[in-house]
């Protein structure tokens, strides 16, 4: 049986995550544990008839694993993924997600160039109050005497997903609401970790937040960077 999946996260370790890429050529199957260990995977050259390669792939697949969740990708997507009732997924979108999963450093890559475009807008003040509202949330709630581990997470995935907003790019929006779904385990671990090391740890935490908002208010983009960097290596650690 093959089960939709609205999300990338969030799954047990004994999950299993079904990834199909249906192209002119082949179909590229390929199985995960809720961790994003590769259990399976196959390249088929399917000489015109995607549909019984892939549905010969599946039949292959219930006879040694149930409920899987499943997600699309290729130039057969929409039609596979409404027969299969699997999200479809913008290849260009699969391919950022899975790199910046595999390769967290690729991530910075994305976060560097959309820090560029935000700069670069002569309307820069018109989402600043939002987002300065947004990090004055996190900070007052990773201070507070009991910070809720889920609404610290929640505000920071807000704070970012309103800077890729920010940049007014369709696909940079989808490739970080993406990605931070496939991050989600890592992060609400790394923010437990962060609340549990006590007060220093929470207050790097909120500058590092504090210097993003800075960059991008005064435009600093030989800053970009660097801040970014540090972003990253705190996460790291």
């Amino acid at each position: 049986m093959v089960m939709s999946a609205s999300s990338f996260s969030g799954f047990p370790a004994d999950a299993r995550i079904l990834g199909l890429d249906i192209g002119s050529i082949s179909v590229d199957v390929v199985l995960l544990d809720g961790l994003g260990t590769p259990l399976y995977s196959r390249y088929v050259r399917h000489h015109g008839q995607p549909d019984k390669v892939l549905c010969a792939e599946l039949e292959a697949l219930e006879r040694t694993h149930a409920g899987i969740a499943a997600a699309v990708t290729g130039t057969g997507a929409d039609r596979v993924g409404r027969l299969l009732g699997a999200c479809a997924v913008n290849e260009v979108i699969a391919q950022v997600a899975a790199a910046s999963f595999r390769c967290p450093q690729a991530r910075s890559v994305i976060d560097i160039g959309t820090l560029n475009i935000i700069i670069q807008r002569n309307d820069i003040t018109s989402f600043l109050p939002d987002l300065y509202r947004t990090f004055g949330e996190l900070s007052a709630e990773m201070h507070s005497p009991e910070p809720s581990v889920d609404k610290v997470l929640e505000l920071d995935s807000r704070f970012h997903t309103q800077i890729a907003n920010a940049a007014q790019n369709p696909m940079l929006a989808t490739i970080t609401e993406y990605i931070t779904r496939l991050t989600m385990p890592s992060r609400l671990e790394t923010t437990r970790k962060v609340l549990a090391k006590g007060e220093e740890e929470i207050e790097r935490f909120v500058e590092l937040h504090r210097q993003l908002l800075s960059v991008i208010e005064r435009r600093q983009v030989d800053e970009i960077a660097a801040t970014v960097q540090d972003h990253y290596i705190f996460w790291k650690k």
